[in-house]
């Protein structure tokens, strides 16, 4: 009986550390590049500034087709600033994509955005315009909180 229980014992541990190992592996997803670039923002660790030049030819094509101010609609949207971002892997640094980001003020409001379009490795966009930051109001309230990539191209008096 007492070997019984030995083996039945053992046979436990066997199978709770094989559940267990199962479910620690379940914990740590790859994820598809799409997701990764999906959710990555002008804020994003996992992101490096790139010039339209130093894009491969086919993100080009995409990029120029991309017009910010004329897809979110209504023709009063201006654009202040423009910026690039590579979007990497944080485990491998491989290229996942691109942003393709602009900081754009309201015509007739004190608001201002900085949008972005998600352009994947291999040409093609990924989801709609991406909000990534909202202000409101006078702009000395809040133009030290813009990335500093979009605050040297703007001027003072904009």
């Amino acid at each position: 009986m007492i070997r019984f229980m030995q083996s039945f014992a053992f046979l436990m541990l066997v199978v709770l550390g094989v559940q267990s190992a199962s479910a620690q592996q379940l914990e740590l997803p790859l994820q598809h590049p799409d997701e990764v670039l999906a959710k990555a923002t002008v804020f994003s660790k996992n992101i490096e500034r790139t010039s339209f030049q130093k894009l491969p030819k086919k993100i080009q094509k995409t990029a120029s087709e991309i017009e910010i101010p004329w897809e979110l609609g209504d023709g009063y949207y201006d654009t202040q600033a423009k910026v690039i971002y590579r979007v990497f892997d944080p485990a491998t640094k491989a290229t996942v994509g691109y942003i393709f980001a602009e900081f754009i003020t309201y015509t007739e409001d004190p608001e201002a955005y900085i949008v972005g379009a998600h352009v994947n490795a291999q040409g093609l966009r990924i989801g709609t315009l991406t909000h990534m930051e909202y202000y409101y109001g006078p702009r000395e309230k809040w133009i030290d909180s813009v990335p500093e990539d979009f605050r040297e191209q703007m001027t003072e008096e904009e």
